[in-house]
């Protein structure tokens, strides 16, 4: 027959396992406490996040109105845009027409094969094929270094050049300037307002 087994707990093994749980709870509420801070840190970096995305959402709208602001500055305000006296300089200053002029067949061939339906589509056209030449490793250094002497983004100056040649081109197509505006769906839709 087997003898049962008694244990004895003394207060020391009693102490021993009351210090035991209570360090398992301290632990378990440290964890908790940490888990919560953690939380709301989560949720502080994610309400950051949307505020970012809303803000990265604005930012065509806001890239808009800079180009507005500095279209103010360098073209004369109405319909089609033409250079005024600081857009002028600014195309001196920057030398870009030295590096346009040798380009301007090859723009110009490029905008007629692209087959722009009207006066307006045209001229983004144009616009789109200037702004091209600062993807080319063979004009960008030129580019900048005018852009810098004349004291604007190489965006800018390359929208000030376009400009510029615009007309030029247009001669190619057999289109007048003046025809932009027939074609430009923000005037279109300002006219029907009237």
């Amino acid at each position: 027959m087997t003898t049962p087994l008694t244990i004895v707990l003394t207060t020391e093994h009693i102490l021993t396992i009351v210090g035991f749980a209570l360090s398992l709870l301290i632990a378990a509420l440290a964890v908790a406490h940490k888990f919560g801070v953690l939380t709301k840190s989560v949720s502080r970096v994610e309400e950051d996040i949307r505020e970012i995305k809303q803000d990265i959402k604005a930012l065509p709208e806001l890239a808009g109105k800079v180009q507005t602001i500095l279209s103010s500055k360098l073209f004369i305000i109405e319909s089609p845009k033409r250079l005024n006296k600081v857009g002028k300089k600014a195309l001196k200053d920057s030398a870009i027409e030295k590096i346009i002029e040798p380009l301007l067949p090859e723009i110009t061939k490029k905008v007629v094969e692209s087959k722009p339906t009207n006066a307006y589509i045209a001229e983004k056209n144009i616009i789109n094929e200037i702004n091209k030449l600062k993807d080319r490793d063979d004009l960008i250094n030129d580019i900048q270094e005018g852009a810098f002497n004349a004291g604007f983004d190489v965006d800018i100056i390359l929208l000030v050049t376009a400009i510029h040649y615009r007309d030029k081109i247009f001669e190619s197509l057999e289109w007048d300037i003046d025809q932009i505006d027939e074609h430009n769906p923000t005037l279109k839709s300002d006219k029907k307002e009237e």
